[in-house]
């Protein structure tokens, strides 16, 4: 799945890639791949947007989002169930998974890549 508009589309993303037989929530994966590529055409569509009131809540989640996925600042289930729930209710905040993402299980950032895998 390329970059997503906003946190609502991760999350939709996201239940989607769990959708399996599997009665385990470790045995699923999603996996996002962001490319520069992606979020310029994300951001161009923004930018047309003729709706400056419109146009500045898009680039908004864009960037939030962004952000979320580049520079995690806790575990994504917590962050992302937090973000949703706030549109809907009052429930405390979540407790993290433990290991079944990236941020909790240490993972995030520590895969070795080359300068030409950011160029296409």
């Amino acid at each position: 799945v390329g970059m997503p508009r906003n946190l609502l589309d991760l999350s939709q993303e996201h239940g989607r890639g769990n959708r399996t037989n599997s009665d385990s929530r470790n045995e699923n994966e999603y996996h996002l791949h962001l490319s520069i590529d992606g979020f310029v055409q994300l951001f161009v569509q923004t930018m047309s947007t003729e709706s400056k009131t419109e146009r500045k809540l898009l680039l908004d989640d864009l960037m939030e989002t962004l952000n979320f996925l580049v520079l995690p600042a806790d575990c994504y289930h917590t962050t992302l169930e937090t973000k949703l729930e706030e549109l809907h209710t009052t429930k405390d905040p979540k407790q993290p998974c433990g290991d079944s993402c990236s941020f909790c299980n240490a993972s995030h950032g520590t895969d070795p890549f080359e300068k030409t895998d950011l160029v296409t």
